[in-house]
């Protein structure tokens, strides 16, 4: 059973490794006119893209319990009105358009991209042979991609993760370089 200290780091890990790039409000400029036909659009303020590093290695935390290395780097362009004003391919936009939350008009719209390379260790870390009970040596490589719509009142995500697990993620490598 993990210690209350292992499930904070792991989900302060999980929290800075994986959240998605939240959006920020947008300052709003009304164009010249009478009051009637005013119309309001973001200003250039608001067109910001995010971008986000983020490194947690346990010796912040002075252990190797369990969560060991992880490294990750996010962005996210812009906010729109539609999916079709975002990066997606038109076909994909149509569909977006039509799902339940994510295709709302009254919804702000972002995606979000990010790659990511996580390491976990057992507890005994001089044991070499399969522990029953722990987590193995591992190592992911992932990359996601976030779509995002939210208003006033609700907020809907939906996310594509894919990765692989093993020496191809070069985690061993990594946490060599590391320490």
């Amino acid at each position: 059973m993990p210690s209350c200290r292992q499930l904070a780091l792991a989900l302060c890990a999980g929290l800075s490794l994986f959240s998605h790039v939240a959006a920020a409000a947008e300052p709003e400029v009304t164009k010249p006119g009478d009051a009637e036909s005013s119309v309001t659009e973001p200003s250039p303020a608001g067109r910001l893209h995010a971008i986000r590093f983020t490194f947690a290695n346990d010796v912040f935390a002075g252990a190797d319990d369990h969560f060991t290395n992880g490294i990750g780097l996010a962005w996210a362009p812009p906010t729109e009105e539609t999916w079709e004003q975002t990066l997606m391919p038109g076909f994909i936009a149509d569909l977006f358009d039509n799902l339940p939350l994510l295709g709302a008009a009254d919804r702000r719209k972002r995606l979000g991209f990010s790659a990511a390379q996580l390491m976990v260790t057992p507890r005994d870390i001089e044991r070499r042979d399969v522990i029953r009970d722990d987590l193995p040596y591992s190592g992911t490589i992932l990359l996601r991609i976030q779509a995002a719509a939210w208003n006033e009142q609700s907020f809907a995500l939906l996310q594509l993760s894919a990765g692989m697990v093993g020496e191809v993620s070069q985690a061993e490598q990594a946490q060599t370089r590391t320490h």
